[in-house]
């Protein structure tokens, strides 16, 4: 589309494909109408059109390519009567920062990596049958506060970092999910044998891991910065994944049980306050040496707490903790 002073689209009954980046940098289109009878929408087609608001996407659409509303304007976008589109295709609504609000269609199986990525976007419901959901798909929604997997949604795979940079997610909701569970808004495989992702923004400072997790995925907890204490079972958790504390810049205390045999890369990246008295049961020069030089634990981490230095020993904090992690302890195993 060579005029870019276009303000407005409105398509014939005849037209079934919008090609490649036909509106792209189309900066002053406000308003886009597509036909009934549009099947087909190409890589780019409406990027950098900043000023768009709105568009309802028709029932006869059966494509969308990458990219399609990358850096646009667009506040909201609706799939107009399920239409039957599998896949959101990488990149689809990058850095589209004014999008709020967007009604998916049902029949979608796919989302692709960083297909939201610096979108606006506040809450978001899985479509019932999306199966997949690709690496850095939600990555810096910022206002993102909820995420929703509806009761016999098919969602079975979530992607590395899909929710990095989300300061506000407070919680996931499930319900009756054939793959996934949640306890206090924390998200699990069904069996909670894995631990999913944390809500970074959850306002829970004690977290004691349940007994039933061997794994805690990659990028589980990254960014947590409200976490102050976690504490792990023993005999319980064997691999952590790579980036799984990253940035949990307020995390002063951990232990690593021996039942610990896998720890990935950058675990333990930029955790500053980890300064003393982490509990490693392990402490063969070789399970030291990849906490240090691959998980990336701070070296102090592992010294002896001086009682009078020692920020653990001094903040009531951390003492007030233990008692509450006990209690979640009790509680979780029926005892309160």
């Amino acid at each position: 589309m060579t005029d870019q002073s276009i303000e407005t689209v409105i398509f014939e009954s005849s037209s079934t494909t919008l090609n490649h980046g036909v509106f792209a940098h189309c900066k002053k289109l406000k308003s886009i109408k597509l036909s009934n009878k549009t099947t087909t929408i190409l890589n780019n087609c409406f990027d950098f059109t900043y000023s768009s608001k709105s568009i309802e996407l028709p029932p006869s659409l059966t494509t969308l390519g990458r990219g399609i509303f990358r850096y646009s304007g667009v506040e909201n976008i609706t799939f107009v009567g399920n239409p039957p589109i599998e896949t959101i295709k990488d990149v689809a609504f990058v850095h589209a920062t004014k999008l709020r609000n967007i009604i998916l269609s049902d029949y979608i199986k796919e989302i692709q990596a960083n297909a939201f990525q610096y979108t606006n976007i506040t809450t978001f419901r899985v479509p019932n049958q999306t199966i997949v959901i690709s690496e850095y798909a939600f990555s810096q929604c910022t206002s993102l506060e909820r995420f929703t997997i509806p009761e016999n949604c098919s969602l079975q795979s979530l992607g590395f970092s899909a929710f990095e940079g989300c300061k506000s997610l407070k919680e996931f909701e499930c319900t009756q999910s054939e793959y996934f569970s949640v306890i206090n808004g924390v998200l699990f495989d069904k069996n909670k044998t894995s631990l999913v992702c944390y809500p970074p923004a959850s306002e829970l400072m004690f977290f004691y891991i349940p007994e039933t997790v061997h794994n805690i995925s990659a990028g589980a907890f990254l960014e947590c910065r409200n976490l102050i204490n976690i504490l792990i079972p023993d005999y319980s958790v064997q691999t952590i994944g790579r980036y799984a504390f990253a940035d949990c810049i307020s995390l002063t205390h951990i232990n690593i049980p021996i039942s610990v045999t896998e720890i990935g890369s950058n675990a333990f990246a930029n955790c500053y306050s980890l300064k003393c008295g982490v509990d490693i049961q392990n402490r063969t020069r070789s399970y030291l040496d990849n906490l240090f030089e691959v998980a990336f634990l701070n070296k102090e981490a592992v010294e002896e707490c001086h009682r009078l230095t020692c920020k653990k020993q001094i903040n009531p904090s951390y003492l007030k903790s233990l008692i509450i992690v006990g209690i979640v302890d009790a509680k979780y195993l029926g005892l309160l």
